[in-house]
């Protein structure tokens, strides 16, 4: 077994629970999930995600 895997195991049994908190998901998130499932999706390019990405640090760096 692997370090890291024995040492989740370890801490898990000392903790008697899953060592880390567990958080449910974003409304948002929730919402992208429950579209992908219905097939309610669309492709993508590389160069989309890119520019989208480009725009969202644009705009953080103005805030």
């Amino acid at each position: 077994m692997s370090d890291a895997l024995n040492l989740f195991l370890h801490q898990s049994i000392c903790e008697e629970r899953i060592p880390f908190e567990i958080k449910l998901p974003k409304a948002e998130t929730l919402e992208a999930i429950r579209a992908a499932q219905r097939g309610d999706v669309r492709e993508t390019s590389i160069e989309e995600i890119r520019k989208i990405w480009d725009e969202a640090k644009e705009d953080r760096s103005d805030q």
